[in-house]
């Protein structure tokens, strides 16, 4: 057998034990999560952040008005997003290590910190690699956070329970009555909370069309599309469901509120308590409830015909504009005082 061939073959073998440490580790997880303990942990969660949350909008300067609620993901829910998750990554990328800059800025980092305590260092040998410390510390400050590859992640031994798409297990919405809250809002969650995770603008699932439309049957189809379950194309003439979402962990004085769970985060390997925390317009995410209902969960004594999908868009557009009128009554009444 040629070297190239030996290569391939290695990397093949590679990539079907890593594959399968990824569907050992998932199932681990997802027996762990169908215990009624892990549940208590991750419903109790829920509700005391929910309670951090709205005491957080409380104290705030200028008091905000908003509907806070949570929700536990279900096991069913927690199966199908993991599924969802490893169909979505190529087997290729389990060869890639997606914390590989930041554990050699780790390793880099002692490095120094040894060769700084070494009377005998070489000269200048400190200063070169302070360097190459700094120089990595920046790389990983000016990239652009991009959500690691979920098997990949898996596959090179970090916890399932730190990746960010597993910061739902308890997710909270907060939903302000002015628009123009959410950025104050955003703010005090960082300082109440240690962020883990900035996703950002998140918007509903849909794709914009930039390419100019050259077909006539399709003048009418708006610029906004997603796939459904079967695969079908749908078009859409607004962007669906938006907000600001951040996944955060409670601080150390925080935690002290759930050590009557301390036995069961210790079972299962967590090193903090996470929660993904939505803020958009109370508007806007009464209207993604009834979108979600009817468009996703697709209940079976409910038939979305083409006809209400486009009654949803037009409410979806409504509810756009709803929040665009409170920002400029809201600027219209501050000027006044």
């Amino acid at each position: 057998m040629s070297q190239m061939g030996s290569v391939d073959s290695q990397n093949g073998e590679n990539i079907h034990i890593r594959g399968k440490k990824v569907r050992e580790e998932v199932q681990v997880v997802l027996n762990d999560y169908g215990k009624i303990e892990t549940q208590q942990l991750y419903q109790e969660l829920t509700r005391f952040a929910c309670g951090e949350c709205e005491n957080l909008l409380k104290n705030m300067k200028k008091r905000v008005k908003a509907v806070v609620h949570g929700r536990t993901k279900e096991y069913d829910s927690l199966r199908k997003k993991l599924n969802d998750l490893q169909a979505q990554d190529n087997l290729e990328d389990l060869e890639k290590n997606p914390r590989s800059k930041e554990q050699k800025y780790n390793r880099k980092k002692q490095k120094l910190q040894n060769i700084q305590a070494d009377p005998n260092r070489g000269p200048g040998e400190y200063e070169f690699l302070e360097k190459q410390v700094m120089n990595l510390k920046k790389e990983l400050e000016n990239q652009p956070q991009q959500v690691p590859n979920f098997r990949a992640w898996v596959a090179w031994g970090s916890n399932i329970y730190e990746h960010p798409e597993m910061g739902d297990l308890a997710g909270i919405r907060i939903g302000l009555y002015l628009p123009d809250d959410i950025p104050k809002v955003a703010e005090e969650i960082d300082k109440h909370f240690n962020r883990k995770w900035l996703f950002g603008t998140v918007t509903g699932g849909r794709d914009i069309i930039m390419d100019r439309n050259l077909d006539a049957q399709d003048h009418l189809n708006g610029r906004w599309h997603s796939e459904s379950l079967d695969g079908t194309v749908e078009h859409w003439e607004h962007y669906g469901y938006k907000s600001w979402q951040v996944v955060v962990e409670l601080k150390e004085p925080q935690c002290g509120k759930l050590e009557a769970y301390t036995e069961t985060i210790k079972q299962l390997g967590l090193k903090s308590l996470r929660v993904e925390i939505q803020i958009g317009t109370v508007v806007t995410q009464a209207w993604a409830e009834v979108q979600h209902n009817i468009i996703y969960k697709n209940p079976d004594n409910i038939v979305a015909t083409r006809t209400m999908q486009r009654i949803i868009d037009a409410i979806n557009g409504l509810a756009i504009t709803t929040d665009i009128m409170l920002r400029e009554l809201d600027k219209a009444l501050q000027l006044r005082n």
